[in-house]
């Protein structure tokens, strides 16, 4: 098969080298004819000659020595048209010739003259090449039927080829060109087959003494091919050379031989291909070489021969950049030869993954983890001397992660751990290392090689991989995971990478999940919390200094690179909380000591940054991570029966948050940051403690607690008014924080000692609260949240079913608790609203305070209809009937009017039309009521009181009306017009 493929592909090969030399034979055509036509006399001069010849004619032998006659078959057109007289041309059969384009002769030749090709060159190579083959099986032949002895086989052989070359050379000067290159080629084929047999079959010479005359028989081939200028010399040469090996194979495994022999081989096509720039010798030699170690790989292969292979591989691996490295110097250009040497050392990692997986070498990877790397260097260096390998590199680099990424998951074990850390290392390190070796030496900015700075993640996966594999991680994992992630976030830092920086502290974290994954026991916690409190320290400092550089050198760095530094921080501050929240999860520890003071130290550490490099922002994500990790452990391990502990830590953990901007208020001064945790910790804290204090003392004395957190924060509250910041807004901001949350917890003492409506109660003071403390503190958020609270009081009293439920009926009637809880409402949005400033405000469309107001009002006509009902149920829930009983539907009707009465009147005081037409509404409800169901059920008397009463309050309305609001319409200076009764 190896036969068959190579003899195709010289085939090809010829094939399109006669191609080649029939349009450089053209080509040469075509440049000689063009200096002829150049050559040519002008055409007038012609014309005169013409006319001359009339008056005086010339001899006839003159005539014939006619200058023009030789260029009759194969001389081009002139330039320019020949200006011909007809009548006085004596003989324009001479001149007619000139004018056939020459043109027409050569298009109408095929490309290729098939029968020449056929007769001359194909017959001579094929015969060239059967003589080779000739040669050889009679070797072949003689040696199985012992014919000959072996020292006459090879001295005819040896005779044979030297007859071929030297018949070659002293028929190369004539019209035989073609039949010399081939017994040239012949020959030399002989020889090679020659020289392999008396070593490796006979033993007559030594490999010293075949090495040299291989050498010599090498350098003669590609000598002659470069003297007799002939591609089919060397062609033939390097396809004899392949064939020979295989040819005379003798089934016995002698790799020091068969690959010295083929490495003489490359190195003779590689001179001849530098010397002539017939790269394509070069490209088959590559192939037959690749096919000669596939063969010796599948046939003689086994474990004991590791070093072999490795061998042969590392040494045509070389060969093949030694000829990249090469090309330039020889002015070849670098995709001929580099595209096929890229390839075969491609195949090189091939091989080397082959050997990987054989047998059980992979359980002794050293001498393979040195080739792979070895490998990698030898594309690492092609790339840093030329820009075209940047991407080869870079592949073979992926494929070499590959490869060690499927050995760490299918055959690492803890005893070969320190080999595969070494391999990590020095894999990540050789390739991060050169696009600063690029930068330094060659003073390149690193452009498209900015992404090298990936392959020391590439080696931080490894080793998630590599613990993925352990039963247990050992600490010895850590420095190598540190040494990584410098080598990381140094090649990304140099290459203007950021990102590196945020994915090496991702893979990091990876790792800390799979070590927590691997821990069964509180107490192994100890040794992870030391680790990644050191990791966490060290990616803080590295992120701040990123920061500061950052800020300095603002314009260096790209928008994305800016963004990534920006989150870095805060995405630090997060990580270690993760990790021991997913421990405590995993482990669930009743006591949580452990675990809190690991958090509790993180937040210090988060706020002691924070308060060195003026980074108050890092108090948010420290807050998040504390009480994410309260919760999570409260609502997983929490037991009444040893509340003690964890209530300290909660209330350690608020106080921090809280106290924090106030023990350092000159440094956050100005910052919001620090102020918005301390906001948010004590609601956020308050829930654990108020959750330990129901389950363990009960809600009897519940009160008390909000109550604390009130005075605190009102303390800071103090604190804030008495330091004022140098920023008016800031100082607005930080008074509405700590104003509003101290009337968060003011507002939260009775719904937290009571229920139900004393909820919606506390809400709607709060919202009143926050309204007035606008006034004080112009903040917007104190509003709009105050705002907000009053809409949902509203809602939970006029448009909550269930509220009519909360409790019993009791016994006495309009006095009760509907009538506290709906006036407090009330009073708290008539409140809000006279307090709001803009007064005009409005939000979507409609007036904040008008809207108040309506929802005051509406809870008072709601609070009449209930206390109706109420006085007028039975049982002990409330209900609403409109019939069946006088009394009933005479108060339901005069409520309503006298209702609208008031509201009238309010309107009218205030000058609110919005009131006035909602009275008319109440009025004409309470009219049609009356007159198309009351006056039929009520007695006459009854009737006659309430059509009475209704037409007094509707002549006062009219009155009022009248008097204060017709008489203002009307302008000054112009009596009103009356009409009489």
């Amino acid at each position: 098969m190896a036969l068959f493929i190579i003899f195709l592909l010289a085939i090809a090969a010829v094939y399109y080298s006669s191609r080649s030399e029939r349009l450089e034979r053209l080509e040469r055509e075509v440049a000689q004819l063009r200096v002829k036509v150049e050559k040519l006399t002008p055409v007038k001069a012609g014309a005169e000659k013409v006319a001359q010849a009339k008056a005086e004619p010339e001899p006839l032998d003159e005539q014939e020595e006619e200058p023009l006659q030789p260029f009759t078959a194969h001389t081009p057109p002139p330039a320019t048209p020949l200006i011909i007289p007809v009548a006085e041309t004596p003989e324009p059969e001479r001149i007619e010739p000139i004018n056939r384009p020459l043109q027409e002769e050569i298009k109408a030749e095929p490309a290729i003259d098939w029968e020449q090709f056929a007769g001359i060159k194909l017959f001579a190579w094929i015969g060239g090449f059967a003589l080779f083959l000739g040669a050889a099986f009679f070797v072949k032949y003689s040696i199985d039927h012992d014919l000959l002895s072996p020292l006459i086989r090879v001295t005819l052989s040896f005779l044979l080829g030297g007859g071929c070359i030297g018949a070659g050379l002293w028929l190369k000067d004539g019209r035989y060109a073609v039949t010399a290159r081939t017994l040239c080629a012949a020959g030399i084929a002989i020889l090679y087959a020659d020289i392999f047999a008396a070593n490796a079959v006979y033993h007559f010479i030594g490999a010293t003494a075949a090495f040299i005359l291989m050498s010599l028989v090498t350098a003669a081939s590609f000598l002659l091919a470069v003297r007799m200028d002939s591609k089919y010399v060397a062609l033939l040469g390097l396809l004899g050379g392949f064939l020979t090996p295989p040819m005379l194979s003798t089934g016995v495994d002698r790799p020091l031989g068969l690959f010295g022999y083929i490495l003489l081989l490359d190195l003779g096509v590689a001179a001849t291909a530098f010397k002539t720039g017939w790269t394509f010798l070069l490209t088959l030699s590559l192939i037959g070489t690749g096919v000669m170690e596939a063969g010796w790989f599948a046939k003689f292969f086994a474990d004991a021969k590791l070093f072999t292979g490795a061998a042969v591989t590392a040494v045509f691996a070389a060969f093949a950049a030694v000829v990249i490295r090469l090309s330039p110097a020889y002015a070849v250009k670098e995709e001929e030869t580099g595209v096929p040497c890229g390839i075969f050392l491609l195949f090189s990692l091939g091989l080397a993954a082959y050997m990987l997986n054989f047998g059980m070498l992979a359980s002794t990877p050293g001498v393979l983890f040195i080739l792979l790397l070895f490998i990698n260097g030898v594309f690492a260096y092609i790339a840093y001397k030329s820009a075209f390998f940047g991407g080869w590199h870079a592949g073979a680099a992926f494929l070499i992660f590959l490869l060690i990424a499927q050995w760490s998951l299918t055959s690492l074990n803890g005893e070969l751990l320190w080999q595969a850390f070494a391999f990590y290392l020095t894999f990540a390190a050789l390739n991060a290392a050169l696009p600063v070796i690029k930068w330094k030496l060659k003073g390149e900015k690193p452009g498209g090689m900015a992404l090298s700075g990936i392959y020391p993640l590439l080696g931080l996966v490894l080793v998630l991989l590599a613990m993925g594999r352990q039963s247990s991680v050992s600490f010895f994992f850590w420095p190598v995971v540190l040494l990584l992630n410098v080598l990381a976030v140094g090649a990304g830092f140099l290459v203007s990478t950021m990102w590196i920086g945020v994915a090496g502290l991702a893979l990091t974290v990876c790792a800390g999940f799979i070590w927590i994954s691997k821990i069964s026991e509180v107490a192994a916690l100890t040794g992870f919390m030391a680790v990644f409190a050191l990791f966490t320290v060290g990616f803080l400092a590295l992120a701040v200094y990123l920061v500061r550089l950052l800020k300095e050198r603002a314009g260096e760095f790209s928008q994305d690179s800016a963004y990534f530094v920006d989150v870095m921080p805060y995405l630090t501050a997060l990580s270690p909380f993760l990790l021991i929240i997913t421990a405590a999860l995993k482990l669930k520890p009743d006591n949580p000591s452990m675990i809190f003071g690991f958090g509790l130290l993180m937040s210090a550490v988060m706020l002691a940054f924070a308060r060195i490099y003026s980074l108050g922002a890092l108090t948010l994500p420290a807050l998040a991570g504390s009480f994410l990790l309260a919760a999570v452990w409260h609502a997983n391990c929490f037991a009444p029966e040893r509340a003690a502990g964890p209530l300290l830590w909660y209330i350690a953990y608020a106080l921090t948050f809280v106290v924090f901007p106030s023990i350092f208020r000159e440094r956050f001064r100005d910052a919001k940051p620090p102020w918005i945790a301390a906001a948010a910790a004590g609601p956020l804290f308050f829930m654990l403690v108020y959750d330990v204090a129901i389950r363990t003392v009960g809600k009897d004395l519940i009160g008390f607690l909000p109550a604390a957190f009130a005075a605190v924060y009102f303390r800071l509250l103090r604190g804030v008014m008495k330091h004022p910041s140098t920023d008016a807004p800031t100082q607005d901001f930080r008074l509405a924080l700590m104003g509003g949350v101290a009337l968060f917890f003011i507002t939260l003492i009775f719904p937290l000692q009571f229920d139900k409506q004393w909820l919606t109660l506390a809400w709607a003071l709060e919202g009143a609260a926050l309204v007035w403390f606008f006034r004080r503190v112009p903040h917007e958020g104190l509003k709009k949240w105050g705002y907000c609270l009053l809409a949902i009081s509203f809602a939970r009293l006029a448009l909550n079913p269930a509220v009519t439920s909360y409790h019993p009926r009791q016994g006495v009637a309009v006095f009760n608790w509907f009538l506290y809880s709906y006036l407090t409402a009330a009073a708290a949005m008539f409140a809000a609203a006279a307090l709001w400033r803009p007064a005009g405000e409005k939000y979507f469309n409609t007036g904040v305070k008008s809207a108040l107001m309506a929802g005051g009002a509406a809870l008072l006509f709601l609070l009449l209809n209930i206390e109706i009902a109420d006085y007028f149920s039975t049982g002990a829930a409330l209900t609403f009937q409109f019939s069946g009983n006088v009394a009933r539907d005479l108060a339901y009707t005069l409520g309503w009017s006298l209702f609208a009465l008031a509201l009238f009147g309010f309107g009218i005081k205030n000058a609110s039309a919005t009131a006035r037409k909602a009275s008319f509404g109440i009025f004409a409800a309470a009219i049609l009521k009356l007159f198309l169901h009351d006056i039929w059920s009520l007695a006459q008397l009854y009737r006659v009181a309430a059509f009475m009463v209704t037409a007094v309050i509707l002549i006062v309305v009219s009155f009022f009306y009248q008097k204060y609001l017709v008489g203002a319409k009307v302008q000054p200076g112009i009596k009103p017009t009356g009409g009489g009764n």
